[in-house]
């Protein structure tokens, strides 16, 4: 359920969500943004479910993406990184990694562009992958809103996991 658009391919099909941003105190449909916005960044222009993304996750932490093992060592290779939320937060190549108290580690990737945020975290002590999305630009909301509250109800609910 995961495409890459071509640059120019601007048409949504009835089946994806629609982004919106809200300005002047209206909604403005960002949908069809062209997808080569992004540049080289690439990121922006992904057309894909919350469930492919938690697979993508799962089958790239597991180093089953690359031919080479030192490819997914880079890219796990952590630099800590200022933030606001006062929590340790590190990044590699791609992926981000924050420690909460009692030692509670989180690895993934948020973001968003015109109109649409996405997030998907793996939680290695506990093996459960969350993944999220909203069809508005709040990356840092839908962190801090969705995925830490659904990952604190599962490591309540999932202890022995």
């Amino acid at each position: 359920n995961t495409s890459l658009p071509e640059p120019g391919n601007r048409t949504a099909s009835d089946k994806h969500a629609r982004g919106y941003h809200a300005a002047d105190g209206k909604l403005i449909d960002l949908t069809e943004v062209d997808p080569s916005m992004a540049g080289a960044a690439g990121g922006h222009a992904l057309v894909t479910t919350t469930q492919d993304l938690a697979r993508f996750l799962e089958v790239l932490l597991a180093g089953k993406l690359f031919q080479n093992p030192s490819t997914l060592k880079e890219m796990l290779t952590f630099v800590g990184t200022p933030n606001e939320h006062g929590f340790p937060y590190y990044y590699g190549l791609g992926v981000d990694k924050w420690v909460f108290p009692g030692d509670a580690k989180l690895v993934g990737h948020f973001g968003g562009t015109a109109g649409f945020s996405s997030a998907v975290y793996h939680l290695p002590d506990k093996g459960i992958t969350v993944s999220a999305a909203i069809n508005t630009m709040d990356p840092e909301g839908l962190f801090t809103e969705i995925v830490l509250p659904a990952i604190d109800i599962l490591k309540k609910a999932l202890p022995n996991t």
